[in-house]
């Protein structure tokens, strides 16, 4: 896929596991710095035991690989290298 120079985070998430809630969660963290560095934040239900999130087409977090959820921390560590940091902070 060609880089359109959209920036956007895909939250692919177990629905069998009841997982709306940490995605939701994590959905917002990441909103509340990056909203006006990102082009969306979008859920997706997954299936059984799914917790991935994206950066674009790019997988950043599985849960599946790593047998845990990912902490915010992490994910915006992966926002500042890849996007840079929260508007915020640059004023």
């Amino acid at each position: 896929m060609a880089d359109n120079g959209k920036r956007y985070v895909t939250i692919e998430y177990c629905t069998m596991c009841m997982d709306l809630p940490a995605a939701l969660k994590l959905a917002d963290d990441i909103l509340k710095d990056y909203q006006w560095d990102l082009d969306g934040v979008t859920l997706q239900p997954g299936g059984k035991a799914v917790f991935e999130v994206y950066l674009n087409e790019d997988k950043v977090f599985s849960k599946i690989e790593l047998d845990r959820y990912p902490t915010y921390d992490e994910i915006k560590a992966v926002l500042i290298e890849r996007v840079g940091p929260p508007a915020d902070i640059l004023s």
